[in-house]
């Protein structure tokens, strides 16, 4: 290769691109001499774009945060360098000034440093580059001020929008909330009518329940009075003899009577009279399940002993307790429980009649019947028998109407046993439930609340 091929090779060579000038610090230098201001301008002006004033007044005025450093001279005639700092400073807080001055200042050193807090103090004359250290330390720190304000900026920004998106979450998160009370009242009130619509079915079932049993009652009831209506007919036939013109002797009325058996009518009809009685009073308490317990029946309620209530209906069952072990244990109470003695005797009657129903056939039968205060103010009664026991799905719906495991007869009550049973007991403010284990036992529970 040749010089020209050489000299072609480097013209045909990509240029490097020169680096692009870094950009030099702005610095001010405010000094009422111009000599001065020319000579440290041209020494710095190497490193540093160098801004001139040539008063305090007109140094303030073209201070701008560009600006990194400021070098002030202290004695100038229009205004000194002690009173131009404030006003530098209160245009820009963070602008590092040096004091510069040729001349001894007439304040102690220590005072100005403590009085202004300059970055640095320099005596004119000295070696310049004791200024330029000074200089260079001052933009340093200038530039981290700046940094840590764009990075506060930054921060700020960003905690700002940060804020926003919180807010925005926020304001989203309180609209779905609000739109999930809204859904979740809405499903609440569906709940509240399908359980209104499912207590009304129920009712219905129940008064039909209840209905039907009240007509076989009624019907028997009926059947009483007939019985009662030809023995009145006898008395009134003996009567007329007694006291009209028909009676011709005693001998005669004797005869009647005895022909009549009128005496075993009048205790027949006396005896009829006590059911229809009895009768007349369940189908009021079955009416009253029917409608529930208004407030005057709670109103009304009188204070209790459940012993003598067990007592009295154990006495209704003495036949059928013969084949029983039965065994009772009361613990004596204060008497202060309330209620309706004829609604809590039906509960135990009815459960006293399903222990010895689930009884009957098995070898081994045992009722025990307990009572005792318990802790909270309460008081327990607990039925317990030896029976067939309750499957899984028999406990839960033991309490719903017309629920029954029995074979039934024409005209029998369908499963409103526990039932009003549990209504009974609701109504009194104490709750009632059942364990039970297949072919060992069946164990109800129910739990007053004394006064």
């Amino acid at each position: 290769m040749n010089e020209f091929d050489e000299l072609l090779k480097k013209f045909e060579e990509p240029k490097k691109e020169a680096k692009p000038e870094e950009e030099k610090p702005l610095i001010l230098f405010i000094d009422d001499d111009e000599s001065m201001r020319r000579g440290l301008s041209r020494a710095l002006s190497k490193k540093y774009e160098v801004l001139t004033a040539e008063s305090g007044t007109k140094g303030v005025k073209v201070l701008s945060k560009d600006v990194q450093c400021v070098i002030l001279d202290v004695k100038m005639k229009e205004l000194n360098g002690f009173s131009t700092y404030p006003k530098l400073k209160n245009k820009c807080p963070d602008v590092p000034i040096i004091f510069y001055t040729a001349f001894q200042s007439e304040h102690d050193l220590q005072e100005i440093i403590n009085k202004y807090k300059p970055e640095g103090y320099e005596e004119k004359g000295k070696d310049i580059s004791f200024l330029e250290n000074l200089i260079e330390n001052a933009v340093k720190k200038y530039k981290l001020i700046l940094e840590n304000d764009e990075y506060r900026r930054d921060l700020e920004r960003k905690v700002e929008e940060r804020t926003a998106q919180y807010k925005e979450q926020k304001d989203e998160a309180e609209r779905l909330r609000g739109v999930a009370e809204k859904a979740l009242e809405k499903q609440k009130k569906a709940e509240a009518a399908k359980i209104k619509v499912e207590k009304l079915a129920t009712a219905g079932l129940l008064a039909k329940g209840i209905a039907h049993n009240q007509h076989n009652k009624l019907g028997k009831l009926l059947s009483y009075l007939e019985p009662i209506k030809w023995n009145l007919q006898d008395f009134k036939r003996l009567l007329d003899i007694l006291l009209g013109e028909e009676s011709e002797s005693i001998k005669e009325t004797m005869t009647f009577i005895k022909r009549n058996d009128v005496y075993a009518s009048i205790l027949e009809s006396l005896n009829t009279l006590e059911s229809l009685r009895k009768s007349a009073k369940e189908v009021l308490h079955n009416i009253r399940l029917l409608k529930g317990y208004s407030k005057k029946d709670m109103d009304s309620f009188e204070y209790l002993k459940i012993e003598d209530i067990i007592h009295k209906t154990l006495d209704l069952f003495k036949t059928d307790l013969k084949n029983v072990n039965l065994e009772t244990s009361f613990e004596k109470m204060d008497y202060t429980l309330k209620g309706d003695p004829e609604g809590i005797e039906h509960v135990v009657i009815n459960l006293i009649t399903n222990a010895l129903e689930a009884m009957d056939g098995k070898d081994k039968k045992e009722l025990k019947i307990r009572t005792k205060k318990i802790k909270g103010g309460k008081y327990l009664l607990m039925i317990k028998d030896s029976g067939c026991g309750m499957t899984q799905a028999t406990l839960e719906n033991a309490f719903d109407p017309h629920y029954t495991t029995k074979e039934l007869e024409e005209g029998t009550h369908r499963g409103l046993g526990l039932y009003t049973a549990w209504g009974t007991i609701e109504a009194h403010g104490a709750k009632i439930s059942i364990r039970s284990k297949p072919n060992e036992y069946t164990r109800f529970k129910i739990i007053f609340n004394l006064e």
